[in-house]
């Protein structure tokens, strides 16, 4: 209902519809309002079901011809993006990953998409690929085969300025279509969001100990440094190592020297995997049970207790039940007391309310423990691929390590303290 429609005429004082204009504009802004509110629930339903609502797929996918709410893999794209965290899960930088698809041609997601829609979008064309457009590939759930929606929104319908939504507050369903990498693969990735500094030179050669290096004392990354020197021969030659990066920023009272050269962490590295490998190959049951012990202790989980706890708890739900439906037949089939029958499901009910969330904490342990089963087994395996490691690459290190850490070059043996993926310091 508008005032036009009443026939307002504002030029008369006694016009009778003047007399309804704010009631007009409170019924206009309540429809509004009422709408807006109607398509949100539509929306937000759709995207509970895990339906794509995107106008265009993301790059990688193309909407499904059959339907328009699913998607289906575009094999070009999809490959530059197997290939865009083949080489993050390497540890590359996203500068450096950006870089290496510029130099190789590759055209970029928005250049291509503007392609294969026939849009002649100059700047989409001339587009290259960025570190932020990296990150936006690398932190999709689509990948992985789940539908992410809900990323922005308006702060109401009298707005429409775009908020971009926190990802916590995404709406995710999974599995919803084939993904392009393993969840595994997505989840190590987004857990190097905050992580390690990795710098690249710039021929793109990343160093095998770049972004793994940190400080036992305070705890920052550790940088990469060179220094020079002249041979007889007049030829220069370069030391390379890794320092304290709190002391090369902040100066040199801010953390105290803990200078290694690359060549000795070479050495050290080499020297205990091959250990392990040794002893892994010596006695293996032996060794799984120690890693077992290991991992049991880091995290807390005691696998046989908690089953145990998780019995328990399932018989005792299963009495309340019988407990529950006895008091129903007793007072209400059977004619006795009401608040009997209440007072009785409050204090069943309240029994289950916490014994349930004791068995969903204790299940959830138990699935820890099940990856932990898993790890070990994983680990070994890597472990006597390179029971012959002779020489280290950045691919090998980043399969291997996690961290390493490493005390002052005051302390006398030094402490090199390396974290495996998968078991940590063992």
């Amino acid at each position: 209902m508008t005032p036009y429609q009443e026939n307002l005429d504002t030029a008369d004082p006694q016009c009778p519809a003047l007399k309804m204009l704010p009631f007009y504009f409170i019924f206009n802004e309540w429809h509004s309002q009422t709408t807006s509110e109607k398509t949100r629930t539509v929306f937000k339903k759709q995207a509970e079901q895990g339906k794509f609502l995107g106008s265009f797929a993301p790059y990688g996918f193309d909407k499904d011809p059959k339907d328009k709410y699913k998607l289906i893999i575009d094999p070009y794209a999809a490959g530059i993006v197997k290939r865009i965290f083949d080489m993050r899960l390497q540890k590359i930088s996203l500068r450096a990953i950006a870089r290496k698809l510029n130099a190789d041609g590759i055209i970029s997601s928005s250049g291509y998409q503007a392609q294969k829609r026939g849009v002649e979008n100059k700047q989409a064309r001339i587009s290259q690929w960025s570190p932020e457009t990296v990150k936006m590939v690398l932190e999709n759930p689509a990948y992985c085969g789940d539908i992410a929606n809900g990323k922005k929104s308006t702060a109401s319908y009298k707005t429409q300025k775009v908020i971009r939504k926190p990802f916590e507050e995404w709406v995710i369903v999974k599995d919803m279509h084939e993904p392009i990498v393993s969840r595994e693969d997505w989840e190590k990735c987004q857990a190097m969001r905050d992580g390690n500094r990795i710098r690249s030179t710039s021929a793109n050669y990343v160093a095998p100990f770049s972004g793994l290096l940190r400080c036992l004392d305070c705890g920052y990354h550790m940088s990469r440094t060179n220094s020079q020197y002249k041979i007889s021969s007049g030829e220069r030659k370069y030391v390379y190592g890794f320092n304290c990066g709190t002391r090369l920023k902040k100066g040199l009272t801010a953390c105290e020297s803990h200078y290694i050269t690359e060549k000795c962490l070479h050495k050290l590295v080499i020297a205990d995997i091959r250990d392990k490998a040794g002893e892994i190959l010596q006695d293996e049951n032996a060794v799984r049970e120690r890693f077992y012990a290991i991992k049991a202790n880091s995290s807390g989980v005691q696998l046989s207790t908690d089953k145990k706890a998780l019995k328990k708890i399932n018989k005792r739900l299963s009495e309340l039940d019988k407990l529950l439906q006895a008091a129903f037949e007793k007072s209400v089939l059977g004619g006795g007391s009401s608040d009997m029958f209440t007072a009785l499901a409050q204090k069943y009910e309240a029994e289950k309310l916490e014994l349930t969330k004791q068995a969903q904490d204790l299940t959830l342990s138990i699935e820890n423990q099940g990856r932990t089963e898993n790890d070990v087994d994983t680990f070994i395996a890597l472990m006597k691929k390179y029971s012959d490691i002779t020489e280290l690459d950045r691919a090998t290190v980043v399969e291997l390590i996690d961290h390493i850490t490493v005390s002052a070059s005051s302390i006398n043996p030094r402490e090199v303290v390396i974290y495996y993926n998968l078991m940590g310091n063992v």
